[in-house]
């Protein structure tokens, strides 16, 4: 296999104290941003189960706090945004048969992690999500699994994106759904809720021997829950868009720029690695 995975236990420790801008969109069309602080870190081991699949548990602590809300008529109680601890427990199992993990032309990935939060206290919810993808190209594979090769073949890219929370998850810990990690077309985070179903297709296609086109369709959508009353969906409701980007191969991956045309206009989308 051109893609050589972990064939040992791993142990990650994370720590950090981050400050985000984000913005948040109300029923009415408006919009206001805030600024997300997040203090805490982690701790993940994992191990593998097999050739191609490998499990992992990870704890976590986060402090979670808004601040800075640029809007004149709401309070922390309006927006249900409030100071939160969220200590949880992960589980894990990953199946991964890419053939290339940063571009790859066949084989896929499928994920499926279970989160507690709230076995010693802080915000008290359960997250449940499953990702899903497979990617299928065209013609005669290269012989010796020619890596350069490889990158210039047409390829189809298919991502199913599914999950549900119980409990009440503070703000910043539900499903956020809009920008070019996952809806594009739309503005990050633009639609918040307690359950998420997206499906993404790509068409990646060279156009040189380091560049590569993008055709896509987005479609899916984040809904329900507290949140979901004032700034999104209480009940599904299908947010598509479609869209065409470029990709330039760097020593760090892919680099690319997508924009994406969905019901509310449009949005360019810069990123680093494929989107999925």
């Amino acid at each position: 296999d051109v893609y050589k995975r972990q064939n040992h236990t791993s142990l990650n420790v994370s720590g950090y104290n981050r400050l985000v801008l984000r913005e948040a969109f109300k029923d009415n069309g408006d919009s206001f941003t805030y600024d997300e602080r997040r203090i805490g870190g982690g701790l993940t081991i994992g191990r593998p189960f097999g050739e191609v699949t490998r499990g992992f548990v990870s704890v976590r602590r986060d402090d979670l706090r808004i601040e800075d809300i640029d809007d004149e008529e709401a309070t922390l109680e309006d927006v249900l945004f409030k100071d939160q601890s969220v200590r949880s427990v992960s589980l894990g199992l990953i199946r991964d048969t890419r053939d290339l993990a940063a571009s790859p032309t066949r084989g896929g990935r499928s994920s499926l992690t279970v989160e507690t939060a709230g076995l010693v206290g802080g915000a008290n919810f359960n997250k449940y999500t499953t990702d899903l993808r497979r990617y299928f190209s065209f013609g005669d594979r290269p012989k010796d699994e020619d890596i350069a090769a490889l990158r210039k073949r047409k390829v189809i890219a298919v991502r199913l994106l599914a999950g549900t929370t119980t409990g009440s998850p503070p703000f910043l810990e539900q499903f956020l759904l809009g920008g070019g990690e996952t809806l594009r077309g739309y503005q990050q985070d633009r639609f918040p809720g307690k359950n998420l179903l997206l499906l993404n297709v790509e068409y990646r296609f060279p156009v040189t021997d380091t560049l590569q086109g993008v055709f896509f369709v987005d479609s899916g959508d984040a809904w329900g829950g507290d949140f979901a009353e004032e700034f999104g969906d209480s009940e599904f409701t299908t947010h598509s868009s479609v869209g065409v980007g470029i990709q330039v191969q760097s020593p760090i991956g892919p680099l690319r720029l997508h924009y994406g045309l969905g019901s509310e206009g449009g949005q360019v989308h810069f990123g680093i690695g494929q989107t999925f």
